[in-house]
């Protein structure tokens, strides 16, 4: 099961290619899209954590779909060689 909610350094870990200021972009272009919701906390220090949205859970879905039928057309196509 993946996690609910999932902070700022959480995510920059994964991803440790990316700087600061372009992941704080992007996380903030998926809030506006709809596809992450994200909670700020008041504490000291700040907690920021962000979680998909329904919208994203099913676009997920759609793209592993999407990704299956991509293995399966190319496993196709090698058979036919």
């Amino acid at each position: 099961t993946e996690k609910e909610a999932t902070r700022f350094n959480e995510i920059k870990k994964s991803i440790p290619e990316i700087s600061n200021t372009v992941l704080s972009d992007r996380l903030h272009e998926l809030e506006e899209e709809g596809l992450i919701t994200k909670k700020v906390y008041a504490e000291v220090p700040i907690r920021v954590e962000y979680s998909l949205t329904r919208q994203a859970k099913d676009l997920g879905k759609i793209l592993e779909q999407l990704d299956d039928w991509v293995v399966k057309r190319r496993k196709d196509k090698a058979k036919k060689k």
